[in-house]
């Protein structure tokens, strides 16, 4: 059937949908020119972040902005971050504060984060009394002033168990004072539209106490080790992302973020975790026996900064014996990712006069490093303790420095044979159960000692002369 042969009002009906689904089918179908549909741009949340070390990534690794991008949908949301956090800025608040303040554009940003900005300008030993710290908290919030556009501002906590190494008790504020100051800073943000508090005082007393967070879908709780570091001042990196997670949340209680742009926290945490390293440590007994014993790690830090160093100490537990007991293996988890820095990293096992070689342990970024250790009849040493004329010295003590100070002062009731024995009438003692390679021996007897550096491959008998004693032993 022609067209022409249609009235002109089907004519005109025909044309009209004709017309109206070319655009639509252009729309539907990718582009011949690109190949490909293009992809909806991500929209942009440009955010400053100031601050001390929580927000610079001390112990954690991990900074406040990466955990904020880590913590939104990708496919919704980007942060484009200036980055002035500094993890030195307990050595001088003030200035290195004004220098962060500088890199804060109010053209450009869309808000500032300043979770732990307030903390240096009220803990420390200069302060001598509420008066000071009551001046310099006010002239931190002056400094604020040159920021224009949305500030989330964490209130200051009360942290009295943090390690003495981070935080003495006279640097401490206390606790009424702190009530002071914070209610100073929320005085101070009532007055400007565009300051928000941030409750870091409730969030951190949720944390350390495990009780639910409200804020996060299923209302949460956590384990304190899982979200304080192990100096008790700082966050680990699930901590730091859990405090990321509650300030967006507060943050979408504004035009700039919505809900939907924040990932839940479990989905973010196990992006986290894709990064986590571990090593799964098992023990082969000859016998068959199950995991029992003790391992321990040793490792070279040369030419490591500050920055790698502090989160590494979550590790120093395992330069000591760890116990490993029962059917499983036994796990160190959760090593910071600078420990992919660390040289001769390695890792040995002993039980009683058992012991394994050191075995070397390369690290892989997300990945489970796996180590069987195989448990064996340790070497033995020889030794004859004399005096200065030749003459046997009953009753001497004789032991292993360096395996006494492989094994820690704790295991020395594990392993008497190893770590202390007492010559006979002849001056004799064998000390068995060492690892291969040379050992300090020393030999005691009254106040005057003996050392000498042997190779436990050696079968001979090794002499220690002690000289300049009395026969009595006084």
């Amino acid at each position: 059937m022609s067209l022409k042969s249609q009235s002109p009002i089907l004519i005109l009906v025909l044309s009209l949908m004709m017309a109206g689904l070319a655009p639509l089918a252009s729309a539907q179908s990718p582009s011949l020119e690109s190949g490909q549909p293009k992809t909806p741009k991500v929209a942009e949340l440009r955010l400053g972040v100031i601050g001390a070390s929580i927000s610079a990534g001390m112990s954690s690794q991990l900074t406040m902005a990466k955990a904020m991008q880590q913590s939104l949908r990708a496919d919704r949301k980007a942060l484009d971050a200036t980055d002035a956090a500094n993890i030195m800025t307990f050595l001088n608040p003030t200035g290195i504060s004004a220098q962060a303040l500088a890199r804060m554009d109010n053209e450009k940003l869309q808000g500032v984060v300043a979770v732990d900005y307030l903390f240096w300008f009220t803990y420390g030993r200069r302060f001598g009394d509420y008066e000071a710290r009551q001046k310099s908290l006010a002239s931190a919030l002056a400094g604020l002033e040159v920021i224009k556009v949305p500030l989330w501002l964490g209130d200051i906590p009360h942290i009295t168990d943090a390690s003495l190494a981070m935080l003495r008790g006279n640097a401490v504020p206390p606790a009424e004072d702190l009530i002071k100051l914070n209610a100073q800073i929320r005085t101070w943000a009532a007055t400007r539209k565009n300051v928000t508090i941030l409750p870091v005082v409730r969030w951190l007393k949720d944390l350390k106490t495990g009780q639910p967070v409200p804020e996060l879908k299923g209302k949460p709780t956590f384990k304190r080790s899982d979200v304080l570091a192990s100096d008790r001042l700082h966050l680990t990196k699930q901590g730091v992302l859990i405090a990321a997670q509650l300030i967006l949340i507060e943050i979408a209680k504004g035009p700039l973020l919505g809900m939907a742009d924040i990932l839940p926290w479990q989905k973010a945490l196990a992006t986290l975790n894709r990064n986590a390293m571990s090593i799964d440590v098992a023990l082969k007994h000859p016998e068959g026996r199950g995991q029992t014993g003790y391992f321990l790690l040793k490792w070279e830090t040369k030419g490591l900064g500050l920055r790698e160093l502090v989160p590494l100490a979550d590790l120093r537990p395992y330069l000591n014996p760890v116990p490993i007991a029962g059917a499983n293996p036994m796990l160190v988890d959760d090593i910071p990712l600078a420990g992919l820095k660390l040289q001769n990293l390695r890792v040995r096992a002993f039980e009683k006069e058992l012991v394994s070689d050191w075995v070397p342990i390369k690290l892989t970024k997300g990945k489970k490093t796996k180590v069987t250790l195989t448990l064996a009849p340790g070497r033995s040493v020889k030794v004859r303790v004399v005096d200065e004329q030749g003459a046997a010295l009953p009753g001497a003590k004789v032991w292993s420095r360096t395996e006494s100070l492989a094994r820690g002062r704790s295991q020395r009731s594990t392993a008497p044979a190893v770590f202390l024995q007492k010559s006979n009438r002849e001056g004799r003692v064998t000390l068995r159960g060492l690892m291969s390679g040379s050992h300090d021996i020393v030999a005691s007897f009254a106040e005057s000692t003996a050392t000498l550096t042997v190779a436990t491959d050696s079968h001979d008998e090794v002499v220690l002369q002690i000289l300049a004693i009395n026969r009595d032993g006084r």
